[in-house]
């Protein structure tokens, strides 16, 4: 194991810096942030997924959290490939240009990166918990970090996740009172959805009605 972290390091390093050149230079085409079609969307939540795992890894020693964190991104990247757009020219986003929607579209993502290892942060909280209730504690369960430390994990990245989706939301909604047509209503409907799901969640969490289990499903 001790060897072959320096290894998985080195790839996962090569892979963000491959990605980000990637992205940079579909920016550079579409004169805007590379989000203009799902699968920039998905390569995009992939590179802040391993964006936050490197930020995270400094300065947290969460064993395993690399692995799964990965796994999402390759998982992310895959599935794009297989989007109709990933063989359609590049598109930019609407209204490039305009620093207030594509500050509004760049926290939304990032808001969606933190939402995505979040869910990787609860499957691991649930399978170490799976361990625990069996009395199992070698393999995979020796090496997943423990359950405080990932329930409060969890909740600082519900309420970084929740804070930035909030922004987002809130400039999203002074662009769509002065262009009412700008945003479909399924976009719009899907996106309050979620930003309601997660405060109500983070909400019951800190008025303790809401346990570590049952907030990790």
């Amino acid at each position: 194991r001790e060897h072959g972290r320096p290894a998985f390091y080195t790839l996962i390093g090569s892979g963000f810096a491959a990605q980000s050149a990637g992205l940079y230079l579909r920016g550079l085409e579409t004169h805007s942030l590379p989000v203009g079609n799902a699968f920039e969307l998905l390569q995009a939540l992939a590179w802040v997924t391993i964006f936050l795992k490197l930020i995270l890894r400094a300065t947290l020693q969460m064993r395993l959290l690399g692995f799964f964190a990965a796994g999402l991104a390759a998982a992310l990247g895959v599935i794009s490939l297989f989007m109709p757009s990933a063989t359609r020219p590049p598109m930019g986003v609407a209204e490039a240009g305009n620093p207030w929607i594509e500050f509004h579209v760049a926290l939304a993502i990032f808001s969606y990166g933190v939402f995505g290892l979040l869910a990787t942060t609860s499957v691991m909280y649930l399978i170490q918990r799976r361990g625990l209730e069996r009395k199992r504690t070698g393999g995979i369960f020796g090496l997943l970090p423990s359950l405080a430390e990932l329930d409060s994990l969890n909740r600082q990245l519900l309420l970084v996740g929740a804070w930035a989706l909030s922004v987002a939301v809130a400039l999203g909604a002074l662009d769509w009172v002065q262009q009412p047509g700008g945003v479909s209503a399924t976009k719009l409907g899907v996106t309050v959805a979620v930003w309601v799901g997660y405060l109500v969640a983070g909400w019951l969490r800190w008025r303790n009605r809401l346990f570590s289990t049952h907030y990790a499903w």
